[in-house]
């Protein structure tokens, strides 16, 4: 199949502001669509003589996008589902660490519209996860699917198969994703290694996705069912992540967990009714730096653990996490330059928050619209500014 190296965007030679992940925090913003508002008044006139009545121009108010969303991930302490909504007074946000600026307001996601692609990577123990995945695809909405939302799913094995592409979430997709797994499970119970000219592994595998991902105006959502285990890949986990963050791509994984594996995980008590419940889904807290985990949460993600038997609570538990992301707004900071940045969220209260944000290339200012007589600026007061301190290295 066709790679997607060669088709994804430079975000290098488009020049744009890059708000990028630091550390532990995503880093993202994603720009607000404002309206070009004209005067349409005068029609009783124009049905008049014009030699009587000479045109006037038509006045034009000029808005020019000013504005940044971000959309957010937040949960509690230990990751608990949030028992009362944020505000936009309990967030600032800091550019290039200067100075903390509060963001102007905060919404919940949970009726924008989202393109959502699915990776089924058949490596490994994830395999026994695969089968009720798309069972939940094609006889439930798990996920919580919208009509406004559109599907992808993508098959991982030995190579990467696309089984379904932006499909409307109005459920006509279940009939058409029952044909295309029925032949990629055919094609599993036959394959052996030699079978692929062209093996594809993990890291390669989520670039390609997201860069399938990269224009489409929605909410961009890959959920990788996935062990995490990459043996080959021309890219680097560092750089499949810069690539997510780099196109607004949040990626959740979700993780077959052995039954002997309790010990090592900690638990996402996500909803009151199944917190003393082993059906509890996990999440997965290996070492700072697995590379599943960071690719995940550095774009905006998270990964849960589960098994078999509990895998229907963990898909509910990820199709909400998913719908009760943030979207959070704050103002173009006044001195915007282009080039790679860094952002970091924080709240206001004592109480300790996992933060994870959706990363997104975000122009400068135009300098016609700047100079335009017309343009309504924010002011120092307004806006906030960019600190210095800058990315010093390119992802290897």
């Amino acid at each position: 199949m066709q790679r997607g190296g060669n088709k994804m965007p430079d975000m290098e030679r488009q020049g744009g502001l890059r708000l990028s992940g630091c550390q532990s925090l995503a880093r993202g913003a994603r720009l607000v669509v404002c309206l070009v508002l004209a005067s349409v008044g005068g029609s009783a006139l124009q049905a008049q003589d014009t030699a009587m009545q000479p045109e006037e121009p038509t006045p034009t108010l000029h808005v020019y996008t000013n504005s940044i969303q971000i959309p957010m991930l937040v949960l509690g302490s230990n990751k608990r589902r949030l028992t009362a909504p944020i505000t936009a007074g309990r967030l600032s946000v800091s550019i290039d660490n200067g100075p903390w600026f509060r963001a102007t307001h905060a919404r919940s996601a949970a009726d924008d519209p989202i393109s959502l692609s699915i990776l089924l990577d058949a490596n490994g123990d994830s395999e026994k996860l695969i089968q009720g995945v798309e069972d939940a695809i094609t006889k439930t909405n798990l996920l919580s699917l919208r009509p406004q939302d559109h599907l992808s799913i993508y098959g991982l094995d030995c190579a990467l198969i696309p089984l379904l592409r932006d499909a409307a979430g109005d459920e006509s997709f279940k009939v058409e994703a029952e044909k295309a797994f029925a032949s990629w499970d055919r094609r599993r119970d036959h394959i052996h290694d030699g079978d692929c000219e062209e093996p594809t592994h993990l890291w390669d595998a989520l670039t390609y996705v997201a860069s399938e991902l990269y224009e489409t105006p929605r909410l961009r959502i890959v959920l990788a069912v996935s062990q995490g285990q990459d043996t080959g890949s021309r890219r680097t986990w560092n750089v499949a992540r810069d690539y997510a963050e780099s196109t607004s791509v949040a990626i959740f994984g979700l993780s077959y967990v052995p039954a002997d594996a309790g010990g090592s995980l900690g638990r996402l008590e996500t909803d009151e009714s199944i917190i003393s419940s082993s059906r509890s889904p996990w999440i997965m807290v290996w070492g700072t730096e697995n590379p599943f985990r960071q690719v995940c949460e550095l774009s905006g993600g998270l990964v849960l653990g589960t098994r078999p038997k509990y895998l229907v609570e963990a898909l509910k538990t990820m199709g909400r996490t998913v719908r009760e992301r943030y979207i959070v707004e704050f103002p173009r900071p006044s001195n915007a330059t282009s080039g790679k940045h860094t952002l970091r969220v924080k709240a206001a209260d004592s109480q300790r928050y996992f933060i994870r944000s959706a990363g997104i290339a975000v122009p400068p200012p135009d300098p016609k619209v700047l100079a335009d007589p017309t343009t309504v600026s924010a002011g120092p007061k307004d806006a906030p500014e960019m600190g210095t301190r800058k990315i010093l290295t390119k992802p290897q």
